[in-house]
């Protein structure tokens, strides 16, 4: 788990583009690949966000615009 205690999330903006742009794929082909993944299912972008808790998510879900 990325935690700040152990230092981790810090260190996620150290990680290569060209590894991140790998796993956006893998992930994708993922989707593709297993049968019971809900096909019709948006991706939420707050899923991306890092938000620090579920009161700033709800914020940024409401903001979506």
């Amino acid at each position: 788990m990325d935690t700040e205690a152990n230092g981790e999330i810090e260190l996620r903006f150290q990680l290569p583009i060209e590894f991140l742009i790998r796993v956006m794929l893998r992930y994708s082909n993922l989707r593709l690949e297993i049968p019971s993944w809900p096909k019709n299912k948006d991706l939420n972008p707050c899923d991306y966000h890092g938000h620090k808790s579920k009161e700033e998510r709800a914020i940024c879900e409401t903001n979506k615009e």
